[in-house]
This record gives structure tokens, C-alpha cells and sequence, in this order.
């Protein structure tokens, strides 16, 4: 099966893939150089070379980055994501986070015209890689920690909703797939997030106290869930054992009946998690991944 097919089913839910689909936000460039192992090779080529290497499914690339993600649509089978920012993030970035937060109580008016202005680049942006030809686009915003929502799901419904209601709108409307990607706990949000539009919400994060069992039974079948393997832990580094149970935990968990996506919570494999350690995490996918699918159905 392509990969883009895969991928494809996986957030669709119309059919199980032949395996688990795994995708990362990204690769770091470091990293992308010493798992290509291609010496003077373009940028292109190293992001290739190390998706190559580690097997993944998905190539997500900045949505600003048209000449990368045509050549990737053009070139290979790959699902080519489009990454861009989010309204909320964008916004608070914008005005200042603590400016941002004491607005969304007494100048709401302020805050919906930044929103909007964050919003109209975004759906610029979004389109325009669609058209240059991914498959998906994933909004990159962050509305949440590790304790629960930086607003009130009122405020989240009345202030930033509506603006990704018209954004996961308009990437369905040209035929692409709307992913969300979030940190922290954002399970009091998953609702809206679904009524949005949206196919697909990452990070699920574990250490937020995001349980991948339940998500599963409370929205596996309306929206793909998209993680949730931690391998990053300033305190405490996996061990080799230690990411293959995670693996095994998420895969045993989130693929049974489909719309599950294996990758890791923080979205990003870094150089600074050790070669050896990536390869690890690649080794446990390449084991696990296949035990669910169409193959095993």
C-alpha cells in the first residue's frame, strides 16, 4: 500500500490500512544528516533520505515551503502534510501571551480582530499549499497545558472556534485533510475540535494526564487520534526497553478499528535524543506497526 493511501484511510476511518501509519512534525536537520548519510546532499534530499531511513509515512513540511511540497507530491508516495501556525498561538504570540489571556475578558473585540488577521494568513497559507499539492495541512497551535485549557472552553467557543470552523472548512472544501496539533491537556476541547471539522488531533500527551485508552473510546471513531509515545525526558531518557513498550502500549491501544497514527507527542525527532535512541524508536515501528491492518484483519 502507498503511503499516502495508508495515511489516507487512517484519517478518513473508510478502511483499515494495511498497517499502522506513523508520522512526526519533523525531523531535525541534524539529525536528517546523519540518517540520510548522504555527504553534500540538499536539504531535500537529507529530509528524504532520513524519512527513508526511519520508514515513516508521512513528510510534513512547512506550509510556506511550495517548492518542497510540490516536489514531494510530484516525486514520491509519500502523505505530504503542510504545517502551519495556529490562530490561538499565533494570536497570543502576537499581543503577548499575558496581554492576550486579560483581553480575552475585557477587550474581545481586540482579540477577535487578531484572531481574524492570524486566521486569514493561516487559510492563505493553508490553501496555497493545497494547491501546490499536499494532501493535508495541519494547524500547529498550542491551547493548552499540561494542567488544562489556557481559556475557559466558553471563551475557546466563542472567540477561536468560529475561526477554525472556517478553516478546517476550507481545507476540506479543496479536497485536503484538517488535521489539529495541540500540547498539553486538551480533552476538554476535543469536542469542539471535532465539531470544527477537524479529521485529526495530535500530541495526546501522556505527561499532560492524556490516557490514550480512553480518548480511544470516547472519539476513536470520530476523529484519528494521532500519537502519543513520549521520548523525550530531560529528567529521565527512555532505554531502548523503555520505547518499545511505549510503542507496543500506543499501538496495542490506538489501532484497533483504525483512525490511529503512531508518533511521538512532542511531533519533532531530535538530534539531541542520541542516533541511537531514534533508531530504537525506529526498530519498535518497524516491529509493532504491522500488527494491526488490513493484513492481520
Amino acid at each position: 500500500m502507498k503511503r499516502r493511501d495508508r495515511v489516507s484511510l487512517a484519517l478518513s476511518g473508510r478502511g483499515l490500512p494495511d498497517r499502522v501509519p506513523w508520522m512526526e512534525l519533523g525531523v531535525e536537520p541534524g539529525l536528517c544528516r546523519l540518517l540520510s548519510k548522504r555527504a553534500g546532499a540538499s536539504a531535500y534530499d537529507e529530509h528524504l533520505g532520513a524519512l527513508d531511513a526511519l520508514g515513516i509515512d508521512v513528510a510534513t513540511i512547512d506550509a510556506g515551503d511550495l517548492p518542497r511540497i510540490a516536489r514531494f507530491r510530484s516525486e514520491t508516495d509519500y502523505f505530504v502534510l503542510a504545517m502551519t501556525g495556529g490562530v490561538f498561538y499565533d494570536s497570543a504570540t502576537r499581543m503577548g501571551f499575558e496581554r492576550f489571556l486579560a483581553a480575552t475578558k475585557n477587550r474581545r473585540d481586540e482579540v477577535r480582530r487578531v484572531l481574524s488577521e492570524a486566521a486569514r494568513l493561516n487559510e492563505k497559507r493553508s490553501l496555497a499549499a493545497l494547491d501546490a499539492g499536499a494532501h493535508g495541512v495541519i494547524v500547529a497551535d498550542d491551547i493548552a497545558h499540561a494542567r488544562g485549557p489556557f481559556v475557559s472552553p466558553c471563551d475557546f467557543r466563542d472567540l477561536v472556534l468560529p475561526f477554525y470552523e472556517v478553516l478546517a472548512g476550507e481545507i476540506r472544501g479543496r479536497g485536503g485533510f484538517a488535521l489539529f496539533h495541540s500540547d498539553g491537556d486538551v480533552e476538554m476541547m476535543l469536542e469542539d475540535i471535532i465539531s470544527a471539522g477537524f479529521q485529526g488531533i495530535h500530541s495526546l500527551q501522556p505527561s499532560a494526564g492524556l490516557d490514550l485508552a480512553s480518548l480511544k473510546r470516547a472519539y476513536g471513531d470520530r476523529i484519528c487520534l494521532i500519537g502519543n509515545v513520549e521520548l523525550e525526558d530531560a529528567a529521565n531518557l527512555p532505554s531502548a526497553a523503555d520505547i518499545e513498550m511505549a510503542v507496543a502500549e500506543a499501538v496495542s491501544v490506538g489501532a484497533p478499528g483504525g483512525r490511529f497514527i503512531l508518533s511521538t507527542s512532542s511531533g519533532v525527532l531530535r538530534e539531541a535524543m542520541g542516533l541511537a535512541r531514534v533508531l530504537a524508536y525506529r526498530d519498535a515501528c518497524r516491529r509493532l506497526l504491522h500488527r494491526y491492518g488490513s493484513d492481520r484483519a
